[in-house]
């Protein structure tokens, strides 16, 4: 993610909050490693804050999970932004038994804690769709900055696995397609 609109901004300092709504019996999880700020860091400022089942810190890995007791869990934590905002993100999918999906997002939220604008909903910056009884696996959505924080992107990059298993996939439709023809 391009963060570099955000350094010396006014609206400092910023936090990194992710969350995970849902609540269906049929629990997911969210681990959040290897961060990489750039020129960048973690701070304390805003402290690490957490909301239902989330725990851990910008330092290390965050984990956010969902429950039917816990249907909103958040955590945020302030950072000092780089030219540049990298992590990995590591889901389950269960699937729900309702037809509505756990929702992942990440925000990064100013001085205020209000997230920065957006064109995504809620103005998130990532969300993904975890999992639906309608629809399956869901999907992944990527939103920029708008206004003052037009420059701020974010980017999903799948994991070189996921890429190869969506192209074998693909190959093996056009196979299929060209019998089928045949």
């Amino acid at each position: 993610m391009n963060t570099a609109p955000l350094i010396g901004s006014l609206s400092a300092p910023f936090a990194l909050e992710f969350q995970l709504n849902g609540g269906d019996p049929n629990s997911n999880t969210v681990s959040i490693t290897n961060f990489n700020f750039g020129s960048g860091s973690a701070t304390a400022l805003p402290p690490a804050t957490f909301s239902g089942l989330a725990s851990g810190g910008l330092g290390s890995s965050v984990t956010v999970a969902d429950n039917t007791a816990n249907p909103f869990n958040e955590f945020y934590q302030g950072f000092a932004p780089g030219n540049t905002l990298d992590f990995d993100v590591s889901l389950t999918t269960n699937v729900n038994t309702l037809p509505a999906a756990d929702t992942f997002s990440f925000a990064v939220l100013d001085m205020d804690l209000f997230n920065i604008p957006t064109n995504g909903a809620g103005d998130a910056l990532l969300t993904i769709n975890i999992n639906n009884v309608l629809t399956g696996l869901g999907d992944v959505q990527t939103f920029s900055g708008t206004g003052a924080y037009s420059g701020v992107t974010a980017v999903a990059t799948p994991e070189p696995s996921a890429t190869i298993t969506l192209l074998s996939g693909a190959g093996i439709l056009l196979g299929l397609r060209r019998r089928r023809l045949a």
